[in-house]
């Protein structure tokens, strides 16, 4: 992954605006005239030895994977999440559409979050068929990313620095949440985004650019992150590129969430925006939202340690502003859960800050202010001693505990005796316990969130949590399903099996359904309601007015050979269709920037010229246009009324052929002038600036003293 940040077009050399300005306290530049631009610790990068990262990779691969294994191993997911990324990767794997009856019965994924990208653990599973196959990729993906930020650290600060940050970042705070949190998408987007930065570094744009398109694959809010992406290109020079890219991620962020997601949604709609609008049933306009980022003290400190960890040095690098997308959906949700610092939603943020470290420290080393020149010197060293010295409160410090590796306590071993007792095959609902045990083999929902689905299996564990202790189970399995009668198959410990004695219902929901035939009054298109009323702890009072009497109307087809196959087409149309709308509206967008872009040029070069006249009328055109400062174009006598003087008169058709369109014509497009007025150039000229306003300058030597 790293060869193509090993491209060398990207390269600024002589003549050519510098990406990156170092700011205001940078010293002055002592190097000797003839010494390359390039020279320092990133003309080196090439020769940073891999071996070390690799090494400090695997270990930090070991740690994650053995914390989440340990804790899987011992039923202790903390949610649902890694049942129904199993439930998705084994969709992908038998190459179905992906159907998440964890989420509710034949609900399609996409339309909870658009992260086609995990499609990409397809072939681990074909190997290992297991939910934990996914954690051993998120802990892959995670070290990934620390040998990335690590290896580009040292390529720009030299010395040790580079395997001090690695460690920072692999025991930073957010990393290690994120392990604990079992695996999510944005497991993805951590090296994704190590890589992006690192190109923005290295000053390899156009590796930058490719790296970030992939990110709008990743989850439907880091479309905002890409246009970010394409604001740094804009402001490091690459002005056409930038806001190509910034375009692109404003409309895949705006087609995914309007277009892409209410498309594959049950529901029709964005479910995810009631975060914002609504604090549980009471409505939030988006003014007291915006004031209230920071009414929280929860808030607060979750941005002061995302900031402390990096020694408070990110705050010099414009990398820091890749954050702010993550930030402010999560400062302007109304869900206290994305506030903090646990769970995952800090992870995609630890690759930014690190690299946006050792930017600070590299803008700060020559700084004319001595304790900030001081203070870069220690920086590195610090922020891994403040990310060593927080481990002790964090996940990983458990694997310095025995009892994390023991799997054969009671409460284990009876709920392995539980999973014996579930056939596979059956279709079973469970909680949180026992689902990521269940889901490579069976059929699953989530307790409550299955009306009138009658599975074969009801698990529960008695100890999960209930709103209110369940004295008997059976009479508690028979309220979700009144349309079933069960009896107790297993007990053991706080596990309880129970499985259905009456026939299997000829209509199932989400079983044989077209996806685009789901009734709008059915219970796929009450999941949602029904899974809110489950999280709030009235699951009985919503499973009896969800009886079959409520399911009726809904018909689906007879399971088919063929259903998986017709299914999949379906969302393929569905997507494609809406990705096709995207790209044309990206072209056209493109296309659109690019014609205002070349009008604007023109317009702008415009004002420049100075009309003077000429002091010989029987000079050419062309002649007096190139002793005099004015518009190299083609041109037409005019003659001034009683002047005796010839003004030029420029026509707008030669002026848009003439003026080169790109930087690397400039030369050849002077030398033709040069030569239709007579005149020869000296020597080799210089090459042209990027920048537009140094494009016109070269276009228009003359121009230099006006």
């Amino acid at each position: 992954m790293l060869e193509l940040n090993k491209s060398g077009t990207d390269r600024s050399g002589p003549g050519r605006l510098p990406a990156q300005d170092p700011g205001p306290d940078a010293a002055p530049d002592t190097r000797p005239a003839g010494d390359s631009p390039s020279t320092g610790p990133v003309a080196s990068a090439d020769r940073v030895p891999l071996r070390p990262y690799l090494i400090a990779g695997a270990i930090l691969c070991a740690l994650y994977f053995l914390y989440g294994y340990f804790q899987y191993a011992r039923f202790g997911s903390p949610s649902w999440d890694l049942g129904i990324f199993e439930q998705e990767v084994r969709a992908y794997a038998g190459f179905d559409a992906p159907i998440v009856d964890i989420k509710g019965p034949g609900y399609l994924i996409l339309g909870d979050h658009f992260s086609p990208i995990v499609a990409l653990l397809a072939p681990l599973y074909w190997i290992w068929p297991s939910a934990a196959s996914l954690l051993f990729a998120q802990a892959a993906l995670f070290a990934l990313g620390a040998v990335i930020v690590g290896r580009t650290t040292q390529q720009i600060l030299g010395g040790r620095s580079g395997l001090c940050v690695t460690v920072a970042y692999g025991l930073s705070w957010g990393i290690q949440e994120a392990v604990k949190a079992d695996f999510h998408e944005i497991a993805f987007a951590v090296p994704l985004l190590a890589l992006v930065c690192r190109a923005l570094l290295l000053k390899r744009y156009t590796a930058a650019l490719l790296w970030s398109l992939p990110l709008v694959l990743v989850k439907e809010d880091l479309g905002a992150t890409v246009a970010v992406v394409g604001f740094l290109l804009f402001v490091y020079g690459r002005r056409l590129q930038g806001a190509l890219l910034a375009a692109f991620g404003v409309a895949a962020f705006v087609a995914t969430l309007v277009v892409l997601i209410p498309a594959a949604s049950s529901a029709g709609r964005y479910d995810y925006w009631t975060k914002i609008d609504k604090n549980g049933e009471q409505d939030v306009s988006m003014l007291d939202s915006v004031l209230g980022v920071l009414n929280s003290s929860v808030k607060i400190e979750m941005l002061v340690f995302l900031i402390g960890i990096t020694a408070f040095m990110a705050l010099r690098s414009p990398l820091t502003l890749l954050i702010l997308p993550t930030l402010g959906w999560r400062l302007l949700s109304q869900d206290s859960n994305h506030w903090g610092m646990v769970w995952h939603y800090s992870a995609i943020l630890m690759p930014v800050l690190f690299l946006a470290l050792a930017d600070g420290v590299r803008r700060s080393r020559g700084s004319h202010r001595p304790w900030l020149a001081s203070y870069a010197k220690v920086a590195v060293p610090v922020a891994a001693a403040i990310a060593v010295a927080m481990t002790q409160h964090l996940p990983l410090r458990d694997l310095l505990r025995p009892e994390t590796y023991r799997t054969d306590d009671a409460r284990s071993q009876a709920a392995r005796a539980a999973l014996d007792a579930i056939p596979a095959g059956s279709r079973v609902e469970t909680d949180i316990t026992l689902m990521a045990h269940l889901t490579s083999d069976r059929t699953v929902y989530w307790v409550g969130g299955a009306p009138g689905t009658a599975p074969d299996i009801v698990a529960i564990n008695l100890d999960f949590g209930w709103s209110r202790p369940i004295q008997d189970p059976v009479a508690y399995a028979e309220q979700l399903h009144p349309e079933a009668r069960y009896r107790l198959k297993h007990r053991g410990g706080s596990f309880v099996v129970m499985e259905r004695t009456t026939p299997e219902p000829t209509k199932i929901p989400g079983v044989g359904d077209g996806i685009g035939d789901r009734p709008t009054g059915g219970p796929i298109g009450r999941g949602a309601a029904a899974r809110a009323a489950a999280s709030t702890g009235v699951r009985r009072a919503r499973a009896a007015a969800d009886g079959p009497e409520g399911a009726g109307g809904c018909s689906p087809a007879p399971p088919d050979p063929a259903h998986g196959l017709a299914v999949a087409l379906q969302v393929g149309l569905r997507l494609s269709a809406g990705l096709l709308g995207l790209l044309h509206g990206v072209v056209g967008g493109a296309h659109a920037l690019t014609a205002s872009w070349q009008v604007q040029r023109m317009v702008d070069a415009w004002p420049l010229r100075r009309m003077t006249t000429v002091s010989n009328p029987s000079q050419s055109a062309h002649g007096a246009l190139n002793a005099g400062p004015f518009l190299p174009t083609s041109t037409s006598r005019g003659r001034l009324a009683g002047a005796g003087m010839e003004m030029p008169v420029v026509r707008l058709a030669d002026f848009c052929m003439e003026i080169p369109l790109s930087a690397n014509r400039g030369v050849p497009a002077r030398k033709a002038r040069q030569r239709r007025s007579g005149q020869r150039g000296s020597g080799r000229e210089p090459r042209p600036s990027r920048s537009f306003w140094f494009q016109r300058r070269a276009f228009f030597p003359r121009l230099q003293g006006t």
